[in-house]
């Protein structure tokens, strides 16, 4: 059986992938906090509130909120029933409040909207010799795998080959070669 590889990316542009949490955002009239800079707020769902000046002074106030103040605050200016999710990366100082409408997210949705929202995920880009997927790349986020088995199927999932065919190359460091130039 042909192996059909896949080269996983670990240091993808996020940004980039901010659009596929966006409409989820949008739909859940979500705030996330601007990481420990109370004052700020990193993303506001364009539908949270129909009268923003007032949104906007508990926003500008945040700092001096209680979480459980500022969701009481949000809901009063938005007549919405508001819950708080703790989302975090992988270092010590990754980590934001994302505030939502109730009943909006799922548990799996908050998983997914935390992992592209702090780049844990991996690209895979398919090195078939198939001229219809060679170069295609697969966006997969930490939460929907625990091994190299799930992370295999959800290929499969999503490119149409077998799980069995997949071999997966991960960077395992990096070799420097100095390059000379005689004078």
């Amino acid at each position: 059986m042909e192996k059909i590889i896949f080269l996983e990316d670990r240091e993808i542009a996020t940004d980039i992938y901010f659009d596929y949490i966006e409409d989820i955002l949008t739909e859940a009239s979500a705030l996330i906090t601007g990481n420990r800079d109370y004052s700020t707020m990193n993303y506001i769902a364009n539908n949270v509130a129909e009268d923003m000046q007032e949104l906007d002074e508990i926003i500008k106030d945040f700092n001096y909120y209680h979480t459980s103040d500022f969701i009481e605050a949000l809901e009063k200016a938005t007549n919405k029933k508001y819950k708080m999710y703790r989302m975090a990366g992988y270092c010590q100082r990754d980590w934001n409040y994302l505030f939502y409408e109730e009943g909006k997210l799922t548990q799996t949705q908050l998983d997914y909207i935390n992992d592209i929202y702090f780049g844990c995920c991996g690209e895979y880009i398919d090195q078939s010799e198939d001229e219809d997927n060679n170069g295609c790349c697969y966006l997969v986020t930490d939460s929907e795998y625990n091994n190299t088995e799930e992370l295999k199927k959800i290929l499969a999932s999503l490119s149409g080959y077998k799980a069995e065919a997949i071999q997966i190359g991960r960077v395992t460091g990096y070799r420097q070669i100095p390059i000379y130039k005689y004078i």
